[in-house]
């Protein structure tokens, strides 16, 4: 009988996920994927976002427990269900997308705590292996640094030396690159390779394809929780369908807009950004981004997962203050004017993730978006919301969150729409949703704009925005790389923004 622990190579894997499978009740996040990492191998896991990259993390490190599939180790056996410490001692560690170290201990006691997590596998003196991951890090000179006091690429370091001190057969990387400057990827980028050439098996999960390029020997690509395209770094980036799946359609140079009259921005109308500056703790988010929303236009902005979509749409809304720049509506100053003030100037902004009110109805949910409005201002615009909306008139009182995905969308769309906007923001609102739903929102998107209401379309696929807009704008690590009008934007500029 032969040895079914073996891989198709006849090589024995370090590590082994078999027909691994997450739901969260009706949603599948991971769906039966199964691959090999041999030993010391540098795999990427890449994909859109939604695609299932976290889940399979948190998977394999023991932060959740599949629905179904196992997660083996060479040596450990299956140990997929065990806790995360346990896994931490078999030899798995990771390395989070934001650091979270003990920010009161210094950058060396960080170390040894990590080291202590280990067990056995943290073996030889501790103050020799501490000083040894702190020089092959970087953070030698900084080991009696409180770690709460550390800048960002600081803090990179030090969540990698933190995965280091377990002493790990493979680490597990998370985004690691997130927020850094072009500079500080580099260093990341020579830290991580050294990591690779020591032996220590890594997978990499990435938005940031230099990242990718610079450090895998082998990806594979999630899409709706699957395994959908395997290859070099290379082969993967020159895949059709792997284009299809971040950014739509297959041929960017043959897009069909809507027919229509395109508004220009006039004095004193619509939204306009300046070389706006955010920032997420010291994360810059986003980065001298410029743009303009003319009153009565539809603008799209585009770009993979981590570019600055949600930063931008809630810098607009006033969830997220900005630190430098300029942002204008309507020719007023709104850099200072809290999020409610915005939405009654006419800014409304449908979230990613929909951020619907659990347990409450339809109707319910509807109300809370006209809230402060008179009762009869209240019906007047439920009336003609839910005109746009027949499904919602009929599940008036049903319980939103037991609605399927598509309707729920349909419902985060009609809330926004109660207050009665001159500007619509909304951000990612295709994401997860069947290709049949996606088309339903963007033909009701179509009437909305009839009316006047203008939109901005914050969208990771390109294909249905840029059919709808009168002018896009390209977002790639918190900076506008692309403008124009929609027939403009060609596959390279995608290509570039996206994989590049």
């Amino acid at each position: 009988m032969p040895d079914t622990n073996q891989s198709a190579s006849g090589v024995r894997p370090l590590l082994r996920v078999s027909n691994l499978t997450r739901r969260f009740g009706g949603v599948v996040a991971l769906d039966d994927v199964s691959f090999d990492v041999a030993e010391g191998e540098r795999l990427a896991v890449i994909g859109p976002n939604g695609a299932g990259k976290s889940t399979l993390l948190k998977l394999i490190a023991g932060q959740d427990r599949p629905t179904f599939g196992t997660v083996s180790l060479e040596g450990a056996g299956q140990i997929s269900g065990s806790s995360p410490r346990h896994i931490t001692r078999t030899g798995i560690s990771l390395a989070r997308q934001v650091p979270r170290p003990l920010r009161s201990l210094t950058v060396s006691e960080n170390v040894a705590v990590g080291i202590a997590a280990a067990g056995h596998r943290g073996h030889g003196r501790a103050q020799h292996r501490i000083e040894e991951i702190l020089e092959s890090t970087g953070l030698a000179g900084k080991a009696g640094r409180a770690a709460g006091t550390l800048p960002l690429l600081d803090l990179k370091r030090l969540e990698v030396a933190r995965a280091l001190a377990s002493a790990p057969r493979l680490i597990l990387l998370d985004e690691v690159s997130a927020g850094l400057s072009e500079s500080d990827l580099f260093e990341v980028i020579e830290l991580i390779r050294g990591i690779g050439e020591q032996g220590t098996a890594l997978v990499i999960v990435e938005h940031v394809q230099e990242v990718v390029k610079q450090l895998a020997q082998r990806v594979i690509v999630l899409n709706w929780g699957r395994l959908f395209a395997e290859g070099t770094p290379e082969s993967v980036a020159d895949d059709e369908r792997v284009r299809e799946v971040y950014f739509g359609a297959r041929d960017a140079d043959a897009i069909e807009t809507v027919p229509r009259e395109r508004p220009v921005l006039q004095p004193g109308q619509g939204l306009v950004l300046r070389d706006v500056v955010v920032k997420r703790g010291q994360h810059l988010a986003l980065n001298g981004a410029s743009l303009e929303v003319p009153a009565g236009s539809v603008t799209a902005v585009l770009g993979p997962n981590g570019a600055g979509k949600t930063t931008l749409s809630q810098c607009i809304s006033g969830l997220l203050p900005v630190a430098a720049g300029e942002l204008e509506y309507d020719g007023r100053d709104m850099r200072k004017v809290p999020a409610h003030a915005r939405a009654a100037a006419g800014i409304a902004h449908c979230q990613e993730g929909r951020k619907l009110f659990a347990g409450l109805t339809v109707e319910e949910n509807l109300m809370l978006g006209a809230f402060g409005k008179r009762r009869t201002e209240r019906q007047d615009l439920a009336e003609l919301v839910l005109a746009d909306f027949p499904v919602l008139h009929e599940r008036r009182t049903q319980v939103a969150t037991t609605m399927s995905g598509g309707q729920q969308q349909m419902l985060a769309i009609a809330r926004a729409l109660m207050s009665g906007p001159t500007l619509l923001v909304l951000d990612e609102l295709t994401l997860g949703l069947s290709p049949k739903a996606a088309d339903e929102i963007y033909e009701v998107l179509e009437r909305i704009t009839e009316r006047g209401t203008s939109l901005l379309l914050l969208e990771q696929n390109a294909e249905r925005p840029t059919r709808l807009a009168d002018q896009v704008y390209v977002l790639s690590h918190g900076k506008v790389v692309f403008s124009g009008a929609p027939g403009d934007l060609s596959q390279e500029d995608l290509v570039a923004a996206y994989l590049g």
